[in-house]
């Protein structure tokens, strides 16, 4: 075997007509552009299909004779002139200022698009909109991850029904992959300290439109030694050391990344914790380029940084042993000067490192705006992370929401951009025709295009109840059998290839739809992916999706049903427990499913037969008997939930409440030779001296027409200046504590002997008996909430 010294990736010969192909080829813009979707199809439409819409490998392969035919096809080659000074034209549009700086947004997975493997379900996909809306809208937003040689797994199922994991080589020449190089042209590298040596890692741009995702492969010779080669082979493959190496090659080697391209993020954005890592080398950056103690650097990384957590089940929280995690990161830990014990205090739910280490209490410790993906999730993290915040009531938890949206270019039938309504429903039939031919080709299984559809495709964790829909599998069979009204319900998903109970959930699906011989009616699709994933969103009549409340973030897959037209029908949990409207869809379950049953199988058995109810009497009847309504349901799904659960929405939520702040925060960090940050690190220790003599002298409440508080403190070396002094008012409950309290600042009125005297007042929305407490919080304003001087206990009344 004779192996190259070296490889190049040549671009494809083509007709001086139909070079803007390979500039369209070279960025994902053309994936979210139905002219050039169509371009690359009708180039040749079998060559297409064959290549899985991957329009490099596509340029690459197509005969000579077919270019040349096209390159004489005069149509052909205006519409390419036309959708390539579209690309030009977009590329160069107006964008937001970049004078602001950069916002870099980390994701262990990217789901761009199906020919790019780089993605396992929700999450990458989320990731892939966020950067084409951040692209749409002109931010300054750059992508970092990991470039994986096997991507994520195909799935293939036994006879038996059990998953099979199938992993391809990815070539990176089949991709539009820019190889980052040095001024001379040699490859890029950055290293990251590991305990058999450095890791090195190359740098790959991928271009998004006009954000660049760059991605770090440590496929490289440099890694020949160490082994380190495989780390970036497979995505959420291997095993905990894997994980972790990985983790810190995508977190901390991205940081130095960046800074060898010469970009500097003014703020950063963790997609969930994964990356969390970043978070000690952004701040290791700071320390050496503004002179600073790690824990001054260490306010600068907090008060600009954006944390996102999207699960709601601590299970996917990952926690790592410390006798696994420490070896692995002590070198880091040493090369910026730390000890293990300081690091693992920051992933420590209270600071005690006992319970093992946290990636999403490093994300959160590490950053100032933090949310959840929901309303409803947004109140789950809250409450889960509480333990974080000690100080904090529930409500006060310093987590807020940002609701999910999906990218409508992406995930929009391109019919339905500007449709005629009375034009809808053959659109949509059409569309279903299209999803059941491809059902028939992957199963071999012919459904029924009259029928009501119904498609279920998620991951398949356990919380996610796949088998909800077969809870009485007589009673169904009852009910979809109906030859006058049939139902059809199309199922596809993979289970993490580490999580042997959504596998065995695969399989009790795939055994029982066997057993009870639904086949014609029930048929699990293999391989699920971002073109099933189209198809699917598009051309069923229903979205069905039936969590453990709230055990779902958001559910955006739901979302691209309902801007298709196709009606969702859900537990109300995630996004649709704040868009449910029986005009526009369907609810099972009750609002507070989870907290009536505390025995699960009863509350499984009280939702399945919620769920075959609302089958019975309300969506076949409607489907079947009303179908102007149910048509009128499909316009009303798309116009009001199409806008609302956009994901330009969403970017545009981050932009202003979570980026500009943060961007703005830096740039108040960064001025005066970071002297805010310095300053808050005296401030820190001068709480150490004195917080303990800050004390609550007597506290007193009249009831005037409002609620009048006064109340004396001591403060010690401490001023006004340095404390919040707050009145918590509201009922009291059973447990003697005081329920959703309202906040009252009271103000300084007076002073003697150190003691000050704070009084206000309040007017309560209650009535009866409440409960007033008094405390003191410590505030400065290198921190964003005072919560977030987390050793600092709360002075209390």
């Amino acid at each position: 075997m004779i192996k190259p010294h070296t490889s190049l990736v040549l671009p494809p010969t083509l007709p001086e007509q139909l070079t803007g192909l390979h500039q369209l080829s070279m960025n994902y813009w053309w994936c979210w552009n139905p002219e050039a979707i169509r371009l690359f199809s009708d180039l040749d439409p079998d060559a297409w299909q064959a290549c899985q819409r991957n329009p490099v490998v596509l340029l690459a392969k197509i005969s000579p004779d077919r270019l040349q035919q096209r390159a004489q096809d005069e149509e052909y080659v205006r519409r390419l002139h036309r959708v390539t000074a579209e690309l030009h034209s977009y590329l160069d549009g107006p964008a937001r200022s970049t004078s602001d700086g950069f916002v870099a947004y980390f994701c262990a997975e990217f789901g761009i698009h199906e020919s790019f493997s780089s993605y396992s379900g929700g999450l990458g996909v989320l990731a892939g909109d966020h950067l084409k809306s951040a692209s749409d809208l002109g931010l300054p937003l750059v992508g970092v991850g990991l470039f994986y040689h096997e991507g994520y797994f195909h799935q293939h199922l036994a006879g038996s029904g059990w998953q099979q994991e199938v992993y391809r080589q990815v070539d990176p020449a089949t991709l539009p992959l820019t190889l980052m190089t040095e001024a001379d042209g040699t490859p890029l590298h950055v290293w990251v300290e590991m305990p058999k040596g450095r890791c090195w890692a190359q740098i790959w741009r991928l271009q998004v439109g006009r954000v660049p995702l760059y991605l770090l492969d440590s496929n490289v010779s440099l890694n020949d030694a160490t082994g380190y080669r495989s780390i970036t082979d497979r995505l959420y493959g291997g095993d905990v050391v894997h994980r972790i190496e990985q983790e810190m090659l995508l977190g901390i080697g991205g940081m130095r990344a960046l800074r060898a391209l010469g970009i500097e993020p003014h703020a950063l954005h963790i997609n969930e914790g994964h990356a969390a890592f970043s978070l000690f080398e952004r701040t290791s950056q700071l320390q050496v380029d503004a002179h600073l103690e790690f824990e001054e650097a260490w306010l600068i990384t907090q008060a600009t940084t954006v944390f996102t957590t999207h699960t709601p089940v601590p299970a996917g929280n990952e926690v790592f042993e410390h006798g696994t995690l420490r070896p692995l990161f002590e070198p880091y830990a040493a090369s910026i000067g730390r000890t293990w014990e300081q690091c693992a205090s920051l992933g420590a739910r209270e600071h005690a490192i006992g319970e093992g280490f946290s990636m999403t209490v490093l994300g959160l410790r590490g950053s100032s705006q933090r949310n959840g993906v929901s309303q409803l999730h947004g109140a789950v993290a809250r409450s889960m992370w509480s333990s974080v915040w000690p100080q904090a009531a529930e409500d006060e938890v310093p987590i807020s929401s940002i609701t999910n949206g999906v990218h409508p270019a992406t995930w929009l039938a391109p019919e339905l951009i500007t449709p005629d309504r009375e034009r809808v429903w053959d659109i949509h039939q059409h569309r279903k025709a299209r999803l059941l031919a491809e059902v028939h080709r992957r199963t071999n299984v012919r459904l029924q295009p009259e029928a009501l559809t119904i498609g279920f495709a998620r991951r398949f964790a356990t919380y996610k109840r796949a088998d909800l829909l077969l809870h009485d599998v007589q009673r169904l069979a009852r009910i979809i059998g109906d030859h006058e009204r049939p139902v059809q319900c199309i199922l596809a998903g993979k289970a993490h290839p580490k999580d042997g109970a959504g596998k065995e959930l695969i399989q009790k699906v795939y055994a029982s739809i066997r057993e009870h011989g639904l086949q014609g009616h029930v048929v699990f699709v293999e391989d699920y992916d971002m073109d099933l994933a189209r198809l699917l969103v598009r051309g069923c009549d229903v979205w069905l999706n039936t969590p453990e409340r709230p055990h779902e973030a958001s559910g955006t897959s739901g979302m691209k049903a309902a801007m298709n037209g196709v009606l969702h029908c859900s537990i109300l949990d995630g996004w649709w427990a704040e868009a449910y409207d029986p005009q526009l869809g369907f609810a099972i379950g009750a609002e507070h499913t989870s907290e009536n049953f505390i025995d699960a199988s009863a509350r499984d058995a009280f939702d399945a037969a919620s769920l075959y109810d609302v089958l019975e009497h309300r969506m076949i009847p409607l489907y079947y008997d009303e179908p102007d309504e149910w048509r009128a349901m499909m316009v009303r799904s798309m116009t009001t939930l199409g806008t609302v659960f956009s994901a330009l929405r969403m970017v545009e939520e981050y932009q202003q409440l979570s980026y500009a702040p943060a961007i703005h925060r830096y740039a108040d960090f960064r001025s005066h030779q970071a002297e805010l940050a310095r300053s808050g690190r005296r401030f820190q220790r001068l709480l150490e001296g004195s917080w303990e003599r800050v004390s609550i002298v007597d506290v007193s409440v009249e009831y005037m027409e409002s609620v009048q508080i006064r109340t004396t403190i001591h403060l010690g070396q401490l001023t006004p200046e340095d404390v919040h002094v707050q009145a918590l008012i509201g009922a009291i409950g059973a447990d003697g504590a005081i329920i959703r309290p309202e906040c009252v600042e009271l103000h300084p009125e007076a002073t003697q002997d150190l003691q000050w005297l704070y009084q206000g007042a309040s007017t309560p929305t209650q009535r009866g008996r409440i409960g007033v407490a008094v405390r003191i919080l410590p505030r400065h304003p290198a921190w964003a909430s005072s919560f977030d001087i987390q050793q600092y206990r709360v002075q209390a009344s």
